[in-house]
C-alpha cells in the first residue's frame, strides 16, 4: 500500500497534469457564520431558462460580502451555475472577437466608442481569472476521474480531499469572476442622508415619522462605522397632537462605510396600519409616510465644482426664521434656501441658530438630491446603452407595511413579514431592518444578472 503522502503526491500530479498549477492560493474554509436559503426566481423566461433558471441558486446572505449565488460542490454543475453560464456568454472567444469587430466600426472620437473600448478593456482583464476558474474545472473533473475509477480506498479519500480542496479555490476564484463582473457601484459606499416627512392621516402620520426616525437613529447607530447626526426636525403645527411627541419632518445624515448602499431600498412610501392614539373611537386607521435617501458626499462643500453642481447655478436666500424654535426666531437672519435654477430644486435650513451650519446643511441635502437625480439618469442611460429591461426595486411605491394589530412589518418588494413589530420599531438587529436590507440587495443582483443573461442570450 502507498504511504499517505506518496498516494496524495500522485493523486495530485495526475490531476494536475489536466491544466497549469493553481492561478489562486488555497482558501481557508467558508465560515459557519454564512447562511443558506433559497429564493424563488420571480422571472421566468424561455431565454432565461436556457441560460440556467435563477430558480436553483443557492443564495448566500451576509453584511460584508454582495449576496450572491455559490456554486453546488460538483464540476458538474457548472452548466447549471447562472454566474459561469454569463460568463462563458461574455467572456468566449467569440464574443470578445465579435466586440472588437463592433468597436472598430465606430468613430474613436465618439463617446459610445470610448464607452464599447472600456468595456472591451474591462473583458479582457476578466479573461485572465475566467482562465483560473476554467483550469479548477478541468482539474476537478480529472480528479472525479480518478475517484470513479480508482479501486484502492485510501486513494479515493484522497481524491475526495483534493476534490475538496479544488472547489474551495474555484469558489474563490468565482467570487473574483462575480465581483470583477458586478462591482459594487463607488457611490454605494458614500453616505446617506434620509429625510421623512409625515403624509396621509394627519396627526397619526406626524406620530409615525417620529417612531420611524428613533427607529433609524438606534439601528444605524449600531451598524460597525456608522454615525447618525441630525440635520433637521420639524414638528407639526397642528394642535391636534395633544401632548404627543410627533414631526412634520426628519432629516438624519448618516456617515459609515456603506450607508447609502444599504440604506437606498427605504425610499419610498411606508403605511402604519393601527388605532390612533390621538382618537377616542377604537377604530384601525392606515397612514402613511415618504422617506427620501440621498447619497451623501462628505468631502464635498459649498465651493466643490463638479459634474453634480457648479456654484454658480445655485441661488443663496437668507432669510428670518419662522415658527416654533425660542427668541431667535424671526429676530435673526439665520434661515437658508438653495435654489439650483437649472432644475428647479430648493432646499430650505432654519434648524440651527447658526446661518453657517444652516448653510452646510442645506447645501449637503442639495447636492445629495442633485446626485440622486443624475445617478437615476446615468442609470437609464446605460440600460438603454446595453438594451436591458429596466431592473430594480422601485422608489417611488408603497415599499413597506407597519401591522401593528397583526404584530407583523411587511414588505411588499419582498413579499415578507416579520413579526415582531416592537422589536422592529426599537432598531433591534436580528429580525429587523437588516433583514430586509440584505434581502433587497440579493434581490436587485438578481434582476440585475437575470436582465444581462437575457441580454447575452439574445445575442447568441
Amino acid at each position: 500500500m502507498l504511504t499517505s503522502n506518496g498516494s496524495r503526491t500522485a493523486v495530485t500530479q495526475a490531476v494536475r497534469a489536466t491544466g497549469r498549477a493553481h492561478a489562486l492560493p488555497r482558501p481557508a474554509r467558508t465560515s459557519a457564520a454564512w447562511t443558506w436559503s433559497f429564493v424563488h426566481h420571480l422571472h421566468s423566461s424561455p431565454s432565461a431558462q436556457a441560460v440556467g433558471s435563477l430558480s436553483n441558486w443557492p443564495i448566500r446572505t451576509g453584511h460584508s460580502s454582495p449576496a450572491f449565488p455559490v456554486r453546488q460542490s460538483s464540476s458538474h454543475a457548472a452548466s447549471s451555475d447562472p454566474a459561469i453560464r454569463l460568463a462563458q456568454l461574455t467572456l468566449d472567444a467569440e464574443s470578445q472577437g465579435a466586440a472588437q469587430t463592433e468597436l472598430d466600426t465606430l468613430d474613436p472620437s465618439s463617446a459610445e466608442y470610448a464607452q464599447r473600448a472600456k468595456a472591451l478593456s474591462d473583458q479582457r482583464a476578466l479573461q485572465e481569472v475566467w482562465k483560473s476558474w476554467k483550469d479548477y474545472e478541468r482539474q476537478i473533473q480529472s480528479a472525479e476521474a480518478i475517484l470513479s475509477n480508482e479501486a484502492d480506498a485510501d486513494m479515493k479519500m484522497l481524491a475526495e480531499e483534493e476534490i475538496t480542496s479544488l472547489l474551495e479555490g474555484q469558489e474563490q476564484c468565482r467570487e473574483q469572476l462575480v465581483e470583477a463582473m458586478f462591482p459594487e457601484d463607488p457611490l454605494h459606499a458614500s453616505g446617506a442622508i434620509i429625510e421623512l416627512r409625515n403624509s396621509i392621516g394627519g396627526a397619526e402620520s406626524s406620530i409615525f415619522v417620529a417612531s420611524m426616525t428613533r427607529m433609524y437613529q438606534r439601528w444605524c447607530s449600531a451598524q460597525p462605522g456608522w454615525s447618525v447626526q441630525t440635520m433637521s426636525m420639524i414638528e407639526p403645527e397642528s394642535s391636534s397632537m395633544a401632548g404627543l411627541t410627533g414631526l412634520r419632518e426628519a432629516i438624519l445624515q448618516i456617515e459609515g462605510p456603506g450607508a447609502y448602499g444599504r440604506l437606498r431600498f427605504e425610499a419610498g412610501i411606508h403605511r402604519v396600519q393601527r388605532v390612533p392614539a390621538t382618537t377616542k373611537v377604537a377604530k384601525l386607521q392606515s397612514s402613511t409616510i415618504a422617506i427620501v435617501v440621498l447619497p451623501y458626499d462628505a468631502s464635498a462643500s459649498e465651493k466643490t465644482v463638479d459634474d453634480v453642481v457648479d456654484p454658480k447655478d445655485v441661488k443663496t436666500e437668507v432669510m428670518r426664521s419662522r415658527g416654533a424654535g425660542g427668541q431667535h426666531v424671526n429676530k435673526t437672519e439665520s434661515a437658508i434656501r438653495l435654489t439650483h435654477l437649472p432644475t428647479g430644486i430648493t432646499v430650505s435650513m432654519q434648524d440651527s441658530r447658526s446661518q453657517q451650519e444652516n448653510r452646510v446643511k442645506a447645501w449637503a441635502i442639495l447636492r445629495g438630491r442633485l446626485m440622486d437625480l443624475k445617478v437615476k439618469q446615468d442609470e437609464e442611460d446605460a440600460r438603454n446603452l446595453r438594451g436591458e429591461q429596466i431592473v430594480g426595486l422601485s422608489r417611488g411605491d408603497r415599499v413597506r407595511t407597519y401591522n401593528y394589530p397583526q404584530d407583523r412589518v411587511t414588505d411588499h418588494r419582498l413579499q415578507m413579514s416579520l413579526s415582531g413589530l416592537d422589536a422592529f420599531m426599537e432598531g433591534e438587529e436580528e429580525g429587523g431592518l437588516g433583514t430586509f436590507v440584505d434581502s433587497l440587495q440579493q434581490k436587485e443582483r438578481e434582476a440585475i444578472v437575470d436582465a444581462r443573461l437575457k441580454t447575452a442570450a439574445k445575442a447568441t
